[in-house]
């Protein structure tokens, strides 16, 4: 069996700060949910939605989780989560320069639908990893269509 590796707490804060940016595409329940998963890794997280003032919510919600995460000691710092976390104003912000998109639109086939057609995410699809939080259409079917 190999030996542990030690890691320098401060390496490994470091080598966190690192960590590629991710867009989270609504920003509702399940995409709030995802949202913490990646800031809590060390990802910059840009949120964005299409309903004005979603986004901004979306972080007051997950300031609340994650508060309530560090009162059962399942996270260790709720700041370092709400710092890697921000609001994209439109679209083309919220995954310029990003390696990953997290789709978590409205569960419903046309909104899922009018993101997965829009020029933009079709020509980011080409480039970047791309997943959809859906339980409708397979995600087959909603690339295919782009």
């Amino acid at each position: 069996m190999a030996p542990a590796i030690d890691t320098d707490p401060a390496e490994k804060a470091e080598s966190l700060k690192k960590k590629s940016p991710i867009a989270v595409v609504g920003t509702g329940l399940v995409g709030a949910g995802w949202a913490i998963v990646f800031a809590r890794v060390g990802h910059a997280v840009h949120l964005f939605d299409s309903v004005p003032g979603a986004a901004e919510r979306a972080i007051e919600m997950i300031q609340d989780r994650v508060v309530g995460l560090a009162e059962h000691q399942l996270v260790d710092s709720p700041e370092s989560i709400l710092e890697n976390l921000s609001v994209a104003h439109s679209l083309e912000s919220a995954v310029e320069d990003v390696v990953y998109v997290q789709e978590s639109v409205f569960e419903q086939v046309e909104a899922k639908t009018k993101v997965m057609v829009s020029r933009l995410l079709r020509t980011l699809i080409r480039r970047s990893e791309t997943a959809s939080a859906t339980a409708g259409p397979s995600w087959a079917l909603l690339k295919r269509l782009t």
